[in-house]
């Protein structure tokens, strides 16, 4: 069986860290987590 780790998976979905799209995405679910960590407190 052959397993591809986590980090493989999120650079081919989102591309590699430092490309617009993945800093796009990265600052979403930045935003996100604040936002829900809030709601709680």
């Amino acid at each position: 069986m052959n397993l591809t780790p986590a980090s493989e998976l999120v650079d081919e979905v989102w591309g590699k860290v430092g490309t617009p799209e993945r800093d796009e995405m990265e600052a979403q679910l930045k935003k996100k987590t604040n936002e829900s960590s809030d709601a709680y407190f």
